[in-house]
């Protein structure tokens, strides 16, 4: 069933509440566009589509970095819970009854400083740690100065604030991430690969293997995700395409004989992610920044075969581009954005959270980019879930707020790029512009032992 998703500039007052009647954000271009400091037409430096690529380019040593805030001591005192510990990141506005902390970022304030430059997507490995995609590639978003490495972020004291470690160099314009129990797969800007993993590891040791190009790459941001049955999923995203034309804009399974296409017709589908535990996987797309007037929107849906959404011709069923009214046969999707809410990563909880907020699907807006003042509408929005399909059933309410350009001197809390679950109920958010990662946590949850 189709939801439209209403913004609420509010914030929750208690676990995930019904719609906000206050307006929808007005739309923008997202930040996955072709238009800011770098084009998406940027190409990859790090290695070829061949089998056996060369990583030279850093040593894959361990940086060993804690990031606290300057005020606040690395070993905060430790409690019985989570919300006991850590950085608490002031600028954080949240319901009742949750605590925000910094993670990791930079000790003395400054964007530049922080030992995790440009994060983008997140996933926790098989034992809870925190691997993260931070290229070198500069984004159309403004974000930049990132190490072209994949980092893993431990936390072995479980103080709340991380350790930082290269677990592969090398990679300057990798992006999406996913995980198996022997191996991570991530993807650059002509392939996704594969690189083998044992638990607990913290720097690679062996050689990534090209597992299958990418059909007609346009933009580097691919997105991936594997399902908790084994299936990998990857997408491709356009950099401009008009009507009549052919969209190579798409999310297709890999197999062992290369891709296998899900669903077309898609701008930049930016952002999967698979259920934790049941076998579903959704995308979030952005749509035509130029689209308003013949009803472009973004979107979230569920990757399934035999779907099409129509661009560059269509906007959605009978919404024809100029030109064109064939669209009869356009997919509905399941949940529609208003265009320039720029939906990011996203991620449902794993039922620790109590009441309302148990399974509810988070999201990662990062903002419009044309808007005055800049990145409006960014957040992290959350709305409550089918306890079979998953899919949302209700409005995208603010949980997280706080986030804003006039933060830029105090490095926190300007644009969310992604939300991940970790497995002991914390929810963690990557701030690609403040070279910053947080978790949020209820106040009740508690904190291992050991």
């Amino acid at each position: 069933m189709k939801r439209s998703l209403v913004l609420s500039l509010g914030f929750l007052a208690a676990a995930c509440s019904s719609p906000s009647s206050t307006p929808t954000v007005d739309a923008g271009a997202d930040t996955g566009t072709d238009v800011g400091t770098v084009p998406d037409t940027t190409p990859p430096t790090d290695r070829p589509t061949s089998d056996t690529p060369v990583v030279t380019d850093v040593p894959a040593t361990d940086t060993g970095v804690d990031a606290p805030a300057p005020d606040v001591p690395v070993d905060a005192p430790v409690g019985a819970t989570w919300c006991a510990t850590g950085t608490t990141v002031t600028q954080g506005r949240l319901p009742p009854g949750y605590c925000v902390k910094l993670f990791v970022g930079s000790p003395d304030g400054s964007v530049a400083h922080s030992p995790v430059m440009e994060p983008r997507v997140m996933v926790f490995a098989p034992n809870g740690d925190l691997f993260v995609s931070a290229p070198s590639t500069s984004t159309p978003g403004g974000a930049s100065g990132g190490p072209g490495s994949i980092l893993v972020l431990t936390d072995d004291d479980a103080n709340g604030v991380a350790e930082v470690h290269t677990f592969l160099p090398g990679v300057s314009d990798v992006h999406g991430l996913a995980f198996a129990p022997d191996a991570l797969f991530y993807t650059t800007t002509s392939a996704v690969y594969r690189v083998g993993y044992a638990t607990g590891q913290r720097a690679s040791t062996g050689t990534p293997v090209m597992v299958s190009p990418i059909t007609t790459p346009g933009r580097w941001t691919h997105g991936l995700a594997r399902s908790a049955g084994g299936s990998l999923y990857v997408s491709n995203g356009v950099i401009s395409a008009s009507c009549p034309g052919h969209s190579d804009g798409y999310v297709a399974s890999v197999g062992a004989s290369g891709l296998s296409m899900m669903a077309v017709g898609l701008r930049n589908p930016m952002s999967l992610r698979c259920h934790f535990h049941d076998e579903i996987c959704m995308a979030a797309e952005m749509g035509d920044d130029g689209g308003a007037s013949y009803g472009a929107r973004e979107k979230l849906f569920t990757i399934r075969s035999g779907t099409d959404y129509g661009f560059p011709c269509c906007a959605g069923p009978n919404m024809g581009a100029p030109g064109n009214t064939g669209c009869g046969g356009i997919t509905q999707e399941e949940v529609t954005i208003p265009l320039g809410n720029s939906p990011f990563g996203f991620d449902w909880e794993h039922g620790l959270w109590s009441g309302a907020m148990s399974g509810v699907l988070c999201l990662a807006q990062h903002g419009s980019f044309y808007s005055s003042p800049p990145w409006l509408g960014e957040g992290v929005y959350c709305t409550p879930t089918n306890a079979t399909t998953h899919v949302p059933t209700s409005n995208f309410t603010m949980f997280l707020g706080g986030f804003s350009p006039s933060n830029m001197g105090s490095a926190r809390m300007l644009r969310p790029a992604d939300v991940t679950f970790a497995p002991d109920g914390r929810m963690f958010v990557s701030d690609d512009i403040a070279n910053a990662i947080y978790w949020v946590a209820p106040e009740s949850l508690a904190r291992p032992t050991h």
